[in-house]
């Protein structure tokens, strides 16, 4: 798209993750290692995995005479590996590598007598190939698709095997279309605003919006489109790329009365625009529309507008190397980033075009945009639920998806950065487990007290509970030791002889997926907190304040509170930090209140926010609990002046 010229109400089209038998003696030993792990934890978290290596068939489970540790420097790792008489096999990435010299149990038990072991070990699992059948972009015929690099970067062709779009309608605001393009065939609907007189493309950046979104798949033509089987209704409100405001309004006023799914929007402009725009915004959202507008290409933070109206998806520009774009608007407004392109060989999207043959390479927020569009496309074809309640709260439910799904990742560009790429196949199929407290991750292992039961469902990234997964029919739940565990309709219950250590896998299927998570029993918490004057307190009333604007992290409780919060497995009185476990080793949720009223700045693989910054002065609490089934809470205040 060119550069054109701005009136008065004239809106800028914008371009838009061995010991033998006795250890080696370490001369001087700190009895407090400088990330707060003191002996005791060290012995105790070593016993864990003894108890747990117990249940596992060496050379089959794990590799017998060999081990890991974390390890902050070299030099650390070199000590961690002498404390146990180990060799360092590898240190890359803070992870020390370690030959034993003798099988692990015999080294945990040994190290269980010495004063020197300075790190946790944790076990050389041999993990088991869980092989799914995947599809790849050379399955299909398109000719064009190698230089489409996008595809990979969203993580959109895995998510086709779930949804393809089908079903979805999706409005594209722009200058027209052209619909003899070979690969434009889910054009169902063309038409114009204002005293235009057709809704044929003359430019050319509607045309390659609108191949972004649903460019056929397996035709043998060009590329394809994220949502290939989705419709597009084109709305042509500009002929130059020069928009009126009424021809941007009666465009959305047209999406509406089409009852579409979503609506792009790959223009804007910078200024108080709105009050012009958020009424008709509302009135799509009401009606269940997703709307979604570029952020801007003007590599600034101030606003731009739709983009940064409510119930609107602000999207940045990200380039090839992973990057944000230096042309793209960023800022707390901007919702999620997704591929924009660069210039130079190779780095632009390439999409369907009005000359150049069909098929050309074009860089901007504008490119990004059409990619988050066709993300709700699929979540709506793939959830019927949501299709057929098309409310504010299904939109809202669609936004939710995507935003909470992003990959985490922060794309930076000199001094300024967006968090979260658009992550497809997370939004529609990326499955975990979710509990009463939160969310779980299916990446790592997961706790649960012996004597609990949780009730465990199948979720989406973003924590939703699919509609249909609430029924018992549609998801298939197995646990697999059925002596200690039992599961039925996803309740995984743990008996109270379980003795702390042994484990389980979870797995539930849900069309067509398979999710699993490993449950490690721990003892029952008996409470949760922090000593005070032999007294366990679970609330921490004051001594926190944030200033307004002002990022607030929250996903490391010790470093939050200043206090070592443990979870005590029998009574605490009289016995310090006995009996007791760090709380971060079991897990908890987060959660905060005034949610309204705060912006989370990304949030972990359990869902858990990272960090917020609050908006408004005022009280905020800050709510943490256990993942092990126990439901225990530990609360934090924080004022905010």
């Amino acid at each position: 798209m060119n550069i054109y010229k701005r009136n008065k109400i004239i809106l800028n089209f914008i371009i838009a993750f061995a010991l033998t038998s006795v250890l080696s003696p370490v001369s001087v030993i700190a009895e407090e290692r400088a990330d707060g792990r003191d002996l005791l934890m060290i012995r105790e978290e070593n016993d864990r995995l003894e108890s747990r290596l117990s249940g596992m068939e060496a050379g089959k489970d794990y590799i017998e005479d060999e081990a890991f540790a974390d390890a902050s420097t070299l030099e650390e790792a070199e000590e961690i590996a002498e404390t146990y008489g180990a060799e360092l096999l590898e240190y890359e990435e803070g992870i020390a590598v370690l030959k034993l010299p003798a099988d692990i149990k015999t080294v945990l038990s040994e190290a269980e007598k010495s004063v020197s072991v300075s790190a946790v070990l944790k076990p050389q699992l041999i993990l088991e190939d869980y092989t799914l059948e995947t599809t790849s972009l050379s399955d299909y015929n398109d000719p064009e698709l190698g230089s489409q690099w996008f595809h990979e970067k969203i993580n959109d062709v895995n998510a086709w095997n779930i949804s393809t779009g089908k079903g979805a309608v999706v409005a594209v605001l722009d200058t027209g279309t052209q619909a003899s393009n070979d690969d434009l065939k889910r054009i169902t609907d063309i038409t114009c605003t204002g005293d235009m007189s057709s809704g044929t493309d003359t430019n050319g950046h509607g045309t390659h919006v609108a191949g972004i979104i649903a460019a056929e798949r397996n035709n043998g033509s060009y590329g394809c489109g994220v949502a290939p089987d989705a419709d597009i209704y084109s709305i042509r409100i500009t002929e130059d790329g020069s928009i009126t405001l009424s021809d941007a309004v009666e465009g959305i006023r047209k999406a509406i009365s089409k009852k579409v799914d979503v609506i792009n929007m790959s223009f804007g402009a910078t200024g108080d625009y709105k009050d012009d725009f958020q009424d008709y915004i509302d009135e799509a959202w009401k009606a269940g529309i997703v709307v979604v507008a570029a952020a801007g290409n003007k590599g600034v933070s101030n606003r731009t507008y739709p983009a940064a109206c409510d119930h609107v998806i602000a999207v940045a520009a990200t380039t090839k190397d992973g990057k944000l774009a230096d042309y793209s608007n960023y800022g707390s407004w901007v919702d999620i980033s997704a591929p924009g392109g660069s210039s130079g060989e190779g780095n632009a999207i390439y999409s369907t075009y009005i000359s150049d043959g069909g098929f050309k390479g074009l860089i901007g927020t504008s490119q990004a945009s059409p990619m988050v569009a066709a993300a709700a496309a699929l979540i709506y074809s793939a959830d019927s639920s949501l299709k057929k309640s098309h409310s504010s709260s299904a939109a809202d439910e669609v936004s939710a998806r995507i935003l909470g799904s992003s990959d985490g990742m922060t794309y930076s560009c000199g001094g300024h950065s967006v968090t979260g790429g658009l992550d497809i196949y997370s939004a529609i199929g990326g499955y975990k487990f979710r509990e009463p407290s939160g969310y779980l991750t299916t990446s790592g292992n997961q706790y649960i007290g012996a004597g609990r039961a949780m009730k465990l469902r199948i979720a989406y990234g973003s924590g939703t509970v699919p509609a249909d997964a609430k029924k018992a029919k549609n998801v298939k739940w197995e646990v697999s030791d059925t002596s200690l565990f039992s599961i039925k309709n996803g309740r995984l219950k743990c008996l109270k002889t379980a003795e702390a250590g042994a484990s389980a896998n979870v797995i539930a299927t849900y069309k067509g997926v398979t999710v699993s998570a490993c449950f490690i029993v721990t003892k029952p918490a008996f409470k949760y907190g922090y000593l005070s004057n032999g007294k366990v307190e679970n609330t921490l009333r004051s001594g926190i304040s944030a200033n307004i604007g002002e990022t607030v992290s929250v996903n490391d409780i010790c470093s939050l509170t200043g206090q070592n919060i443990r979870v005590w497995t029998d009574d605490p009185a009289g016995s310090g930090s006995e009996n007791s476990v760090s709380a971060d080793m079991i897990g908890y949720s987060i959660k905060i209140s005034n949610k309204k009223k705060i912006t989370v700045t990304g949030c972990d693989d359990r869902g858990n926010p990272v960090a917020f910054i609050p908006n408004k002065a005022g009280n905020y609490t800050v709510t943490y609990t256990l993942t092990d089934g126990s439901g225990r809470k530990f609360k934090v205040r924080i004022r905010v002046s």
